[in-house]
């Protein structure tokens, strides 16, 4: 009962009360009968209304089930979030990429408006850029793909004889190996697909084609819709918040916005940068298909942790299967693993300075939590998201504590404000 009570007031409080962001005024006192105002959460020193009048004794259970129901409350919304977040991914994944996007492309768009360029301008130069940036990209994955796929009729005998060794340590049927006998009617592989057949792996496969195809429709939709509201958000907050809680937004979004543009705009460098190594490592040793593997360690660095390992393993397997010369593939392997290792762990450090301050541990709670939600997507967006959720905490008091735990480091300033 106390608890059910609890979350009436809470929400009772949120509806009457929906524009305030300060604490919960309480009258209790030290002894029965006698009253004083006591606060809990947030102080701006804004009067309000006393919502409760309580006495010590009333204080003892009304206060506990009070907070236990707030705390239920912020708990059924993290569960309707997380319900949210997986069923609308294929609305909100396109959004969140024409949202970073916007972020890279705003400080172009700033530079045109100063030089005075029409509003209608600077929007369709900002849409030509991501457009041609796109396509680019898609011709570079594409002409990758496509030699990977066309030059691997050269190393059929070496798969072959590595596929003998893998059977024989797996147990795979040889029947499977030679082609006599298709792959899914082997009772080891079909207990590990489910009874999926190929067809269905083709079919999946081009679902999820058409899939990325109609995303990136969405987003380049997204993107045009948040360009054309560019330069109406600060009037609707003000109408909206009033002018001193506008300010306070408008502050942490010009945050959000400075840390998280920084951090792509210099992974995006240091991205580049890596894969342009990789593929000069890869040609020393006469690799072939480098471009694929610099476009593997391109897109692989915005993975953390996890990315630059598998974009290690990847050219080295591969080496294993063109040079018969263990030496060469065991060099090929150090030299990527250099390059990998100075690359994110010297470099990359110095370039982000605190722009984004996270916990590695944390860091790898995130790629695990997106990932599961929205995949391989997920894992490339999840340290932005992150950051982003770290710099609303910081702001709001009751969350800074949340903020300072997020964060690799502590700061001096945001510890004396919790």
């Amino acid at each position: 009962m106390p608890v059910g009570s609890g979350v009436i007031v809470a929400v009772w409080y949120c509806t009457k009360y929906p524009r305030h962001n300060q604490s919960i005024p309480v009258l209790c006192g030290s002894h029965t009968g006698q009253r004083n105002p006591v606060t809990f959460g947030l102080d701006t020193g804004r009067p309000m209304p006393y919502l409760i009048a309580m006495t010590a004794d009333e204080q003892k259970t009304t206060l506990p089930a009070l907070k236990i129901g707030i705390a239920f409350l912020g708990f059924i919304c993290l569960a309707i979030l997380f319900y949210i977040l997986r069923e609308g991914m294929d609305l909100l994944i396109p959004f969140v990429i024409a949202v970073f996007i916007y972020i890279i492309l705003n400080p172009l768009m700033s530079l045109l408006e100063k030089w005075r360029f029409p509003r209608w301008l600077v929007m369709v130069i900002a849409m030509a850029v991501t457009i041609i940036v796109v396509f680019l990209m898609s011709q570079v994955v594409y002409r990758g793909v496509a030699s990977f796929t066309g030059g691997l009729s050269q190393y059929e005998n070496r798969f072959g004889l590595i596929g003998q060794q893998l059977g024989e340590v797996f147990g795979i049927s040889p029947e499977v190996l030679s082609g006599d006998k298709s792959i899914t009617e082997d009772p080891k592989i079909s207990g590990f697909l489910g009874g999926t057949t190929v067809t269905d792996l083709i079919r999946t496969l081009l679902t999820s084609l058409n899939k990325l195809v109609s995303n990136s429709v969405l987003v380049f939709i997204f993107l045009l819709l948040i360009l054309l509201g560019r330069n109406r958000l600060t009037n609707k907050l003000q109408a909206a918040l009033g002018p001193s809680m506008s300010v306070t937004v408008s502050n942490i979004m010009g945050s959000i916005r400075l840390n998280v543009q920084k951090y792509l705009v210099i992974k995006t460098l240091v991205s580049f940068a890596t894969a342009g190594l990789v593929m000069i490592s890869c040609w020393i040793f006469g690799l072939d298909f480098i471009l694929v593997w610099g476009i593997l360690a391109f897109f692989f660095n915005f993975i953390p942790s996890i990315g630059s390992i598998i974009a290690t393993i990847l050219p080295t397997m591969f080496a294993y299967v063109q040079f018969e010369s263990g030496a060469a593939v065991f060099w090929l392997g150090m030299s990527i693993l250099v390059v990998q290792f100075t690359v994110g762990n010297l470099v990359e450090p110095k370039l982000m300075g605190k722009s984004i301050d996270l916990s590695p541990l944390l860091i790898m709670f995130s790629l695990i939590f997106w990932g599961a939600i929205w995949g391989i997507i997920g894992m490339f967006l999840s340290v932005p998201i992150t950051a982003i959720i770290k710099i609303i905490f910081e702001n709001i008091r009751p969350l800074r504590p949340i903020s300072i735990l997020m964060g690799a480091e502590v700061r001096e300033e945001t510890a004396a404000a919790a």
